[in-house]
């Protein structure tokens, strides 16, 4: 079974709601009607792990704010979305995320790739023996450009940020 990594944006509004009655967050992340093309949603497939480490140096840790894919924010309750609770950041954490973020290029990260190093960690998903190409710049950057696309427009937005793995 795979491990996706989800992001869906947010009111600080909804999100207080959401902490007050954490039963409902499964209804909010998978309403009934699905729209694959949500703006105030991401998916980032496999690379969540690849991303985070290459944040953080860390598999599952690191320091605040560039955790906040594995770590960080508030526990919607004890309600396991796929792999554990959503996780929420507040619009201010957001905008930490994003300013965190911004310097951060895809080609910055690319040079910290190192396939030896990715194995030793078990970083998840088991693909990095593959081309360089296919594996950083194909998938994990490309995904982590969406991704600091996404906390950024999250961030212009004044948005709260729930973050997940199903």
């Amino acid at each position: 079974m795979s491990m996706i990594g989800n992001f869906k944006s947010c009111s600080d509004d909804q999100l207080k709601d959401l902490l007050n009655n954490p039963s409902d967050i499964e209804s909010f992340l998978y309403p009934e009607e699905f729209d694959e093309n949500d703006p105030t949603e991401l998916d980032i497939d496999k690379a969540w792990q690849a991303i985070h480490f290459l944040l953080t140096d860390s598999p599952y840790e690191g320091d605040k704010p560039l955790n906040f894919i594995t770590m960080g924010g508030v526990e919607v309750g004890d309600f396991d979305i796929g792999y554990g609770p959503a996780r929420a950041f507040s619009s201010k954490e957001v905008k930490e995320i994003a300013k965190a973020l911004e310097n951060i290029s895809g080609e910055c990260l690319k040079k910290k790739f190192s396939p030896d190093v990715f194995n030793e960690n078990g970083i998840y998903p088991d693909i990095w023996d593959e081309e360089v190409e296919e594996c950083m710049d194909k998938y994990v950057i490309n995904y982590y450009n969406d991704l600091k696309n996404f906390i950024k427009t999250t961030s212009d937005n004044s948005q709260a940020l729930l973050v997940y793995v199903n």
